[in-house]
């Protein structure tokens, strides 16, 4: 029920988070995110940008979040075999509650997460 699907490629959760897949795309982290949320008055989560980045609008009140994408990188012809000046791919993920979007890739801590799984032996 907190998630609105739309006819365009976004949806929208707890009204006032859009996830969604952009048409443009910057080689700076987190800017088309940034842009698009101070566009739309939104939290915004954009998928499948190559990087990941979490950032706020220059007003401070609305979150701009980039995810990576969720593939196999090494299938991705345009970016392992052709010339080109992109940003390597990264593999990330969102997670949104309520209005706060936290963001996870390789760069995510894992042991701060890591909630009721069997812990590591203690060294000795």
């Amino acid at each position: 029920p907190n998630v609105k699907v739309t006819a365009r490629p976004f949806v929208v959760v707890n009204e006032t988070v859009v996830v969604g897949h952009p048409r443009q795309y910057s080689r700076i982290r987190g800017n088309t995110a940034q842009r698009i949320a101070q566009m739309w008055q939104k939290h915004v989560v954009l998928g499948h940008s190559h990087h990941s980045a979490s950032t706020v609008t220059l007003d401070g009140r609305w979150q701009a979040v980039d995810v990576g994408c969720m593939a196999e990188l090494s299938e991705f012809e345009y970016t392992t075999f052709e010339i080109n000046d992109m940003p390597k791919p990264l593999n990330g993920f969102a997670l949104v509650n309520g209005e706060r979007i936290t963001v996870f890739d390789q760069f995510t801590d894992w042991r701060l997460w890591n909630r009721g799984a069997v812990q590591d032996e203690p060294k000795k």
